[in-house]
């Protein structure tokens, strides 16, 4: 019988892999289960969003001055972490990898620990990530989630391809969306700075939520905005805070968009940002499953989105749901933006039709099918 779950996320930061993590822990802690979150490092104000019957066990930690910071995270965990789980009780226990799994699944099987891995980005990420320890990283991957218990993948395009690489099958579990949170965080409100900007672009203001980092394509985003008409009478804001930020400020300042674009850093509360926006915009190269595109559908806002691998096309249904452009396709974007503002009706229907259909991503249905794995594969 299961009775601890071990979350493994050598560090917690603020993205949205990390949410889930503390969610699916908090979760777990409430239905009566010992959690324990093994990690070497985390950001300010993490631990506090933890459940007080969340057990967080912090590994020692040395920084590798020659790896870059994730590696040097998943090197200062694995000793550490081998000898936590030579404490264990593995008859009982299973492990649930949120980062760094290959890791984990190494010192699990040292250890005769049952282990399960999640996967949140297709294996298309290696064609766009620049890092080369990236790049290794991806093709290491396929070789070490085989020998995992179970690799759970957060799409179902994403778990379709990676079982044909590791010749398994992959289960999926969608990020789960708290929709009576929502409710409840769209009742805050913003500065009031930002309150009057809002009134002066009342029905033109555009928004996307995510790190500014390679993966999100804030390029595409920006020359594509840049290109429609509606940049003119419009406000774009991006909210979240990433390694290309200077990049970013640059290009905004290149495209003469400084009166257009206003950059809003990290919010641990996206909902009352918006609440305020008329018109989600994400230009991703590549996904697991998105969380931001799910709750702009969720908090009733209409959406563009690339059609990359993997998520955005399950979450607005092949385009049934809101607007598909292709990566990288910034002129494919100034057009869907100009007809969105030209005649909105359309792309509102889309909306609706999508929001209808978000049961799946509900917190019950994702708690349950967690539940149900982690049952199984102790079992098994």
């Amino acid at each position: 019988m299961l009775q601890k779950v071990i979350i493994f996320i050598p560090a917690i930061e603020k993205g949205g892999v990390e949410r889930n993590a503390i969610w699916v822990s908090n979760e777990l802690a409430k239905r009566g289960y010992q959690v324990d979150v093994v990690f070497v490092r985390s950001e300010e104000g993490q631990l506090k969003k933890f459940h007080p019957l969340v057990h967080c066990v912090k590994m020692q930690y040395k920084r590798i001055p020659a790896l870059n910071q994730r590696l040097s995270d998943a090197f200062s965990i694995r000793k550490e972490f081998g000898k936590y789980l030579a404490g264990q009780d593995n008859k009982h226990t299973v492990v649930l990898a949120f980062q760094s799994a290959s890791v984990a699944i190494g010192v699990c099987r040292k250890h005769k620990v049952k282990v399960i891995c999640r996967l949140s980005n297709h294996p298309s990420a290696v064609k766009y990530e620049k890092s080369k320890l990236r790049k290794i990283s991806e093709f290491v991957k396929p070789y070490t989630y085989k020998k995992a218990d179970q690799v759970i993948g957060n799409s179902e395009r994403l778990s379709e391809d990676f079982g044909k690489l590791i010749h398994k099958k992959v289960i999926t579990i969608y990020n789960p969306i708290d929709f009576t949170q929502i409710e409840q965080a769209v009742t805050e409100e913003i500065p009031e700075e930002l309150k009057r900007e809002a009134a002066d672009f009342k029905g033109r203001l555009l928004i996307t939520v995510g790190r500014i980092t390679r993966q999100k394509d804030m390029q595409t985003l920006l020359k594509g905005y840049a290109a429609s008409r509606a940049k003119e009478k419009s406000m774009l804001w991006i909210v979240g805070e990433g390694g290309e930020r200077d990049e970013i400020s640059q290009l905004i300042g290149q495209l003469h968009l400084e009166e257009h674009v206003h950059l809003l850093g990290y919010q641990s509360n996206v909902y009352k940002f918006m609440k305020y926006a008329d018109l989600f915009v994400q230009t991703s190269l590549y996904e697991g499953c998105p969380n931001a595109l799910i709750e702009a559908v969720a908090a009733g806002l209409p959406a563009i989105a690339t059609d990359c691998l993997s998520g955005p096309d399950e979450v607005l249904l092949q385009g049934q749901g809101g607007d598909l452009i292709p990566i990288g396709d910034a002129a494919k974007l100034a057009e869907r933006i100009d007809a969105y503002f030209d005649d909105p009706k359309e792309l509102q229907e889309k909306q609706r039709f999508a929001k209808a259909k978000l049961d799946r991503f509900k917190n019950e249905t994702t708690m349950e099918r967690y539940i149900n794995l982690l049952e199984q594969v102790l079992e098994g």
